[in-house]
Parts: C-alpha cells; sequence; structure tokens
C-alpha cells in the first residue's frame, strides 16, 4: 500500500472490502511512518541500526550507518515508497466502508493492520 498514491486508497481499500466475502478479513502488512518528524526519523534511524547489525551477522556485510541509510532512501525514492501513518490508514479503512479496523502488530517501520468485513 505504501506505494498507492494517498488521494487513491480509499478507492483501493473499498475495491477490496467489496470482493471480500460477508465477515472476512483483509490483513495488510505494510511499511509506515511516525505521526511525529523527529520520532519518525528517530524510529527510521533505529530501524538503520538494526539493519547494519543484521547485514554483517547474516550476510557477511560491512556497511557503515550512513551507507546503509543512504543506500535505503535512495531505494525509497527509486521505488516511490510513499508510507503513511497508522492512523491513515486505521481511517483509509474506515472510509472504505470496513466496520472494525485495528493495528494488530507493529515494530519499528512495520505493521500489521486489520479490517473487518462486516455488513451487520
Amino acid at each position: 500500500m505504501h506505494h498507492i498514491e494517498f488521494s487513491n486508497r480509499i478507492k483501493l481499500n473499498s475495491d477490496i472490502r467489496k470482493v471480500l466475502d460477508h465477515n472476512a478479513f483483509f490483513i495488510n502488512g505494510d511499511m509506515f511512518k511516525v505521526d511525529s518528524p523527529e520520532m519518525n526519523e528517530w524510529e527510521f534511524d533505529n530501524w538503520i541500526n538494526w539493519m547494519v547489525v543484521k547485514m554483517k551477522e547474516n550476510l557477511g556485510w560491512k556497511m557503515t550507518f550512513e551507507e546503509v541509510k543512504n543506500r535505503q532512501l535512495e531505494s525509497f525514492q527509486k521505488t516511490g515508497d510513499n508510507p503513511g501513518i497508522i492512523w491513515d490508514m486505521f481511517f483509509d479503512l474506515k472510509a472504505a466502508g470496513f466496520k472494525h479496523v485495528d493495528c494488530m502488530f507493529k515494530i519499528q517501520k512495520l505493521a500489521v493492520m486489520t479490517a473487518a468485513n462486516e455488513t451487520g
């Protein structure tokens, strides 16, 4: 979803809801940003620090924090990443007609949102 323009997200979520069976769930694991720009930067830097450690442990790569951060920012730009905040997704899913919406899991920039397609 973080590649979809904000103006198209409610319609996309509505289209998803319409093809689901009664009482079905839409589960969206995605990347989100934090509401505060300062907290978003802090969380992003924590994520980069985690990636530096994991890249060294799992791949044997010895990249600096700045190298990994710049590489990730370039990747975001190339792929058109435009994550919103969890609360925007919450309200978009509600506006699309889902009756119940919740964040089931969040760690750093990743979260799992669920929405129930109840009609009654």
